[in-house]
């Protein structure tokens, strides 16, 4: 590589470092909780029922009209999506633009019209609580979506053009994730956001990443998402899965089970989410030889697929984000409750937190070097510390039990290969960057 180049790729992955550690400080002021408002009434209807044209209309006229009456969140507050939004020309013409390139994007993939739809709009009876709602309950839905992942675009970097252009993919599964679990929007927006810093660094392979890669089911003819991105070095790819948990904990501690049929085949994979998802991850590829299709490979539709051109190794390894900010700011969201309740200026952390038992003993954890007493005068800053600290420390732990857990011989007999996970914090870019470096993804 000459000087040249190597300049310029090392302030590209300056670039996305740096954006990697704001992101880091933004997620501590960002809040979780989701829109708040009343269900748009009407007759509910299947999504077969909603035409691609009925709902890109319907999202122009819901933010030509209706922008001053949404609330997103943005920079840790909730603000009019109006002013979120402000300097964006005509808004309507973009955010229905970019639905309808994810319904076209859809359509590429070979499925039944009403079938592609759901990829976008949403499942026809909801996550939460299995129910139809209403056309227009789905098509707001879908505004706000637009809306809320473009105040984190705009929160993390000030630009929007990635949203349906290098993020198209992840724009998707954001929209469909939005409508399903309506209020519920911080594990999307963590998805989006690192889809995002993995985009920018610059590729050794000269490959641009991929997101959401679609990938075979256990059993079965039909494909379904797999990695959140698909990183390629220069042998081998590598799976990117980014998680947004309350208690990173449960991510790995437990035991994994292979649930098999008659014949003994894997049907289903049970157990902690990390530990679950590699494992699931691993066999689904298994049925392609572990090999993953590039970003300019031809869509595959058969179960080996027969044409691999384009196609590369995928490497053993899975690297797995913690969004250890969004654990951190419920810490400290429920430490500062605590204070406001008793009305003291120190807390007792086993007898005054309002809390489940299981985060009340992750908070214990946390500030273990300070006893059983919290003082109000304590920075923000040092609880932070204490916090990033603890899953400094922790996180390798939990990496051990799950690879542990990857190696025991049935579950390695049933992979067929040695599979393992990198597990690392969102406060910890250093570490993305050394492990990027490693597996040569970037120089």
């Amino acid at each position: 590589m000459t000087g040249k180049v190597r300049a310029t790729s090392g302030a590209l992955v300056h670039s996305a470092q740096a954006l990697a550690r704001r992101l880091a400080q933004q997620a501590r002021r960002y809040q979780t909780g989701g829109p708040n408002r009343a269900r748009i009434p009407g007759p509910v209807r299947f999504v077969s029922e909603i035409s691609d044209e009925q709902i890109v209309d319907g999202v122009f006229d819901i933010v030509r009209t209706q922008l001053p009456r949404i609330r997103v969140h943005a920079a840790g507050t909730l603000l009019r999506a109006d002013r979120a939004l402000a300097g964006l020309d005509r808004p309507q013409d973009f955010f229905a633009d970019g639905v309808q390139a994810q319904l076209d994007h859809v359509r590429t993939f070979g499925l039944a019209p009403a079938a592609a739809r759901r990829l976008v709009a949403g499942n026809d009876r909801l996550t939460k609580h299995k129910r139809l709602i209403s056309a227009d309950e789905r098509i707001r839905r879908i505004a706000e979506a637009q809306l809320a992942a473009a105040a984190e675009m705009l929160t993390s970097t000030g630009e929007l053009t990635p949203l349906y252009s290098t993020l198209l993919s992840t724009m998707v599964g954001f929209t469909r994730g939005f409508v399903n679990r309506y209020g519920y929007e911080h594990g999307l927006r963590f998805e989006l956001r690192y889809a995002d810093v993995m985009s920018r660094f610059p590729s050794r392979s000269g490959l641009a990443t991929v997101h959401q890669v679609r990938g075979p089911l256990l059993y079965g003819s039909d494909l379904a998402a797999s990695f959140d991105s698909l990183l390629y070095g220069t042998q081998y790819a590598i799976g990117g899965q980014y998680k947004a948990y309350s208690l990173p904990d449960t991510l790995a501690l437990g035991r994994v089970n292979l649930v098999r049929d008659s014949s003994g085949q894997v049907k289903k994979v049970t157990g902690p989410n990390m530990v679950k998802q590699a494992v699931s991850d691993a066999l689904r590829w298994k049925r392609t030889g572990f090999m993953v299709p590039g970003p300019n490979a031809a869509p595959f539709t058969s179960i080996p697929p027969t044409n691999l051109t384009g196609w590369h190794p995928l490497g053993e390894t899975t690297l797995y984000i913690c969004d250890t900010q969004f654990v951190g700011n419920q810490i400290i969201e429920t430490v500062l409750e605590a204070f406001r309740r008793t009305g003291r200026t120190r807390i007792d952390l086993g007898t005054d937190l309002a809390t489940t038992p299981e985060r009340a003993q992750l908070i214990r954890d946390v500030f273990a070097g300070h006893g059983s007493i919290l003082r109000l005068d304590m920075h923000e800053l040092e609880m932070w510390a204490d916090i990033e600290d603890y899953y400094t420390a922790r996180l390798p732990v939990l990496e051990e039990f799950a690879n542990s857990e990857l190696a025991r011989p049935d579950v390695a007999a049933a992979i067929g290969r040695d599979t393992d996970v990198y597990l690392i914090g969102s406060h910890e870019p250093e570490r993305l960057e050394a492990f990027l470096r490693t597996h040569e993804v970037i120089w």
